[in-house]
């Protein structure tokens, strides 16, 4: 079946709706669909494309992952297509020449994928695909019967939110009083919180030295003054006051500093107990700061020189 055109084909934009940020590629594909339950050929089409170059430029577009090699493919035709970048275009493929017919089949054929840029921020804009433009016309060819048109119905518009950019936080840690004399490693969890809210959270893991590096992005649409903490293992909790300014933004280094076995947020006695009571132990423990491989006098040390230090506010 799908030697001949058994009805018209509908062209279809997916996905029907997308959301990114501006400066982010959005990719938008084009798909051939049979309204029958049978596939239906077809030996070329045009599909006509219509969006606000404001919010979106320039128009380009790709084959890669396309059901269908063809034998001539892209803006073809100047009428539409003598600027990409105003607003409008024409994409155009046609079969291969003596080779087989592209088939729409009922659950759609990948023509081509149409990519624009998001320029800026918007709540919504619509990629549409217009009948006509210039005298231009979207439409299927019938595999046989020259000059005949079988498109059944075009798409509805795909609609692009677009947000502000992301935020990209990237950083280094400073383990202090650490030596990494051993097969353990420390993990130190982070979180970027606005208020109580936290708007984003990353763990940096399996560190085993005492300096590692870190990165979080957090959605464009959270801006202003925000606070970055970092915590974990028997590390102080460290805050850093930050301001999100939807771009790229390296805060340097970080020092967390050592001591805090039991987690209370305070370097005090009941650390330096608790190292005392695992002294000796060889297993993998918050005891353990300098991370050797053994609680030994030279943790005592670490803790007793950090003695009183607190979280900081």
């Amino acid at each position: 079946m799908g030697t001949f055109a058994w009805g018209n084909v509908n062209l279809v934009f997916s996905p029907p709706s997308q959301t990114v940020a501006a400066g982010d590629q959005v990719s938008i594909a084009v798909y051939a669909v049979s309204d029958s339950p049978f596939d239906q050929a077809f030996a070329a089409l045009d599909v006509l494309v219509g969006w606000d170059p404001t919010l979106l430029n320039p128009i380009s577009y790709t084959n890669a992952g396309a059901g269908y090699a063809w034998g001539n493919s892209g803006f073809l035709f100047p009428t539409l297509n003598g600027n990409l970048n105003d607003g409008d275009a024409e994409w155009s493929g046609e079969r291969q020449l003596g080779g087989p017919f592209p088939l729409a089949t009922p659950a759609g054929l990948k023509l081509t994928t149409l990519k624009f840029t998001a320029v800026a921020p918007t709540p919504g804009t619509p990629v549409t695909m217009p009948a006509t433009l210039s005298g231009r016309n979207t439409r299927v060819f019938h595999p046989s019967i020259p000059n005949t048109n079988i498109l059944g119905l075009r798409s509805p518009d795909a609609i692009v939110t677009i947000t502000l950019p992301a935020t990209n936080i990237s950083g280094n840690l400073f383990l202090q009083d650490t030596l990494f004399g051993s097969s353990f490693t420390r993990n130190i969890a982070g979180a970027v919180k606005q208020g109580t809210d936290t708007i984003g959270s990353f763990a940096v893991t399996g560190i085993n030295s005492p300096t590692a590096s870190f990165s979080v992005s957090i959605p464009g649409s959270y801006t202003g003054a925000a606070t970055l903490e970092m915590d974990g293992s028997s590390f102080l909790k460290r805050k850093v006051a930050i301001v999100l300014n939807n771009g790229t933004m390296n805060i340097g280094t970080i020092n967390l500093v050592n001591g805090d076995v039991d987690h209370s947020g305070e370097v005090d006695a009941v650390d330096v107990d608790q190292v005392i009571l695992e002294f000796g132990s060889l297993v993998d423990t918050d005891a353990d700061v300098d991370v050797t491989g053994e609680v030994d006098a030279a943790d005592i040390d670490v803790v007793i020189a950090n003695f009183g230090q607190e979280d900081n506010p």
